[in-house]
Protein backbone atom coordinates (compact mmCIF):
# COMPACT_ATOMS: atom_id res chain seq x y z
CA UNK A 1 0.00 0.00 0.00
CA UNK A 2 1.36 3.41 -0.96
CA UNK A 3 1.69 6.23 1.60
CA UNK A 4 -1.03 8.90 1.45
CA UNK A 5 1.34 11.53 0.04
CA UNK A 6 2.10 9.36 -3.02
CA UNK A 7 -0.57 10.21 -5.56
CA UNK A 8 -1.64 8.03 -8.44
CA UNK A 9 1.03 8.17 -11.16
CA UNK A 10 3.82 8.90 -8.65
CA UNK A 11 6.29 6.93 -6.54
CA UNK A 12 8.59 7.61 -3.60
CA UNK A 13 12.36 7.73 -4.03
CA UNK A 14 14.99 8.04 -1.33
CA UNK A 15 18.31 9.63 -2.33
CA UNK A 16 21.08 8.46 0.01
CA UNK A 17 24.77 9.31 0.09
CA UNK A 18 27.33 9.86 2.82
CA UNK A 19 24.85 9.69 5.67
CA UNK A 20 22.51 12.20 4.01
CA UNK A 21 19.10 11.00 2.92
CA UNK A 22 16.12 12.79 1.45
CA UNK A 23 12.77 11.46 0.30
CA UNK A 24 11.16 12.65 -2.93
CA UNK A 25 7.77 11.86 -4.46
CA UNK A 26 8.20 11.88 -8.23
CA UNK A 27 5.98 11.33 -11.25
CA UNK A 28 6.22 8.23 -13.40
CA UNK A 29 7.42 10.49 -16.23
CA UNK A 30 10.84 10.45 -14.50
CA UNK A 31 11.28 6.95 -15.84
CA UNK A 32 11.68 8.49 -19.31
CA UNK A 33 14.41 10.88 -18.12
CA UNK A 34 17.84 9.57 -19.24
CA UNK A 35 19.61 11.07 -16.20
CA UNK A 36 17.13 9.46 -13.80
CA UNK A 37 17.50 6.13 -15.61
CA UNK A 38 21.30 6.49 -15.30
CA UNK A 39 20.87 6.77 -11.50
CA UNK A 40 18.67 3.66 -11.52
CA UNK A 41 21.27 1.75 -13.55
CA UNK A 42 24.13 2.91 -11.30
CA UNK A 43 22.22 1.84 -8.17
CA UNK A 44 21.35 -1.53 -9.70
CA UNK A 45 24.97 -2.19 -10.73
CA UNK A 46 26.44 -1.19 -7.37
CA UNK A 47 23.76 -2.38 -4.92
CA UNK A 48 21.14 -4.43 -6.76
CA UNK A 49 17.42 -3.88 -6.34
CA UNK A 50 16.63 -6.28 -3.52
CA UNK A 51 14.65 -3.80 -1.46
CA UNK A 52 11.14 -3.25 -0.20
CA UNK A 53 9.18 -0.06 0.21
CA UNK A 54 10.60 3.22 -1.02
CA UNK A 55 13.01 2.95 -3.94
CA UNK A 56 16.49 3.92 -2.75
CA UNK A 57 18.94 5.56 -5.14
CA UNK A 58 22.54 5.83 -4.01
CA UNK A 59 23.24 9.40 -5.05
CA UNK A 60 23.31 12.74 -3.28
CA UNK A 61 19.91 14.31 -2.63
CA UNK A 62 21.13 17.44 -4.40
CA UNK A 63 22.00 15.42 -7.53
CA UNK A 64 18.53 13.89 -7.67
CA UNK A 65 16.96 17.28 -6.98
CA UNK A 66 18.98 18.82 -9.82
CA UNK A 67 17.91 16.09 -12.25
CA UNK A 68 14.26 16.52 -11.31
CA UNK A 69 14.45 20.31 -11.50
CA UNK A 70 16.01 20.13 -14.97
CA UNK A 71 13.22 17.83 -16.10
CA UNK A 72 10.59 20.31 -15.02
CA UNK A 73 12.39 23.56 -15.91
CA UNK A 74 10.40 26.52 -14.71
CA UNK A 75 7.44 24.43 -13.51
CA UNK A 76 6.48 24.33 -9.87
CA UNK A 77 5.49 20.78 -9.14
CA UNK A 78 4.48 19.16 -5.87
CA UNK A 79 6.18 16.00 -7.11
CA UNK A 80 9.60 17.67 -6.94
CA UNK A 81 9.38 18.79 -3.35
CA UNK A 82 11.01 16.80 -0.56
CA UNK A 83 8.55 15.21 1.86
CA UNK A 84 9.38 17.63 4.71
CA UNK A 85 8.48 20.64 2.57
CA UNK A 86 5.19 19.01 1.59
CA UNK A 87 4.35 18.47 5.27
CA UNK A 88 5.19 22.09 6.17
CA UNK A 89 3.08 23.36 3.27
CA UNK A 90 0.14 21.17 4.32
CA UNK A 91 0.48 22.34 7.95
CA UNK A 92 0.51 26.02 6.93
CA UNK A 93 -2.57 25.51 4.74
CA UNK A 94 -4.42 23.75 7.56
CA UNK A 95 -3.48 26.54 10.01
CA UNK A 96 -4.66 29.21 7.54
CA UNK A 97 -7.94 27.33 7.00
CA UNK A 98 -8.53 27.20 10.77
CA UNK A 99 -7.84 30.93 11.13
CA UNK A 100 -10.26 31.72 8.28
CA UNK A 101 -13.13 30.01 10.15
Amino acid sequence: MAPKDVKKGHFAVMAVQGGKAQRFVVGLSCLANPDFVRLLDKTQEEHGFVQRGTLTLFCSPSELGRILAQQWKGKRSESLLPFGLLLRRAWRKAAADLEAR
